[in-house]
């Protein structure tokens, strides 16, 4: 995202991207309320002139308050995009059912950012795609009917 001249990336080594894989996959919620503690304004330079400085420039221009939204935006699309490639590694490596558990995560994570059509959507793949691959009491099945009545209804 850029901002009058400025650029937000998300850089990670591989070991923290697997990660934060895996803990996004055991419980989205937690990255969510990390990002809602994050404090822009709080960071710490190594001098202290350096620090007075940015700082000085953020406030003169988009202010803590948008920088921090703009950070929020930027890692919540990029954890989106990872989620999506998941999905498209396994597809790829001919795993289907585990394909249908990262999408069963972004439909998650989706459903937290308010967006339930498009998570709705997700559950229903997977759940069509489980029910053809799995057992039919295969828990997986029963906790994505959970999913799907918290973020509407997968008949």
């Amino acid at each position: 995202m850029e901002e009058g001249g400025g650029r937000f990336a998300v850089a990670m080594t591989a070991q923290e991207k697997q990660r934060f894989l895996t803990g996004i996959r055991g419980d989205p919620g937690q990255y969510y309320s990390m990002l809602g503690r994050v404090n822009a304004e709080g960071s710490e330079c190594s001098r202290a002139a350096d620090r007075d400085s940015i700082h000085q420039g953020i406030r003169s221009s988009v202010g803590f308050g948008k920088l921090g939204r703009m950070v929020f935006q930027v890692l919540e699309g990029w954890m989106e995009g990872e989620l999506r490639a998941q999905v498209a590694a396994e597809l790829e490596a001919g795993r289907e059912a585990e394909a249908m558990d990262w999408n069963r995560v972004l439909g998650n994570v989706l459903g937290q950012q308010g967006r339930h059509d498009e998570a709705l959507l997700l559950f229903e793949k997977v759940l069509d795609v489980l029910g053809r691959v799995l057992p039919e009491d295969d828990p997986k099945i029963g906790e994505l009917h959970g999913s799907c009545e918290l973020n509407g209804s997968c008949d």
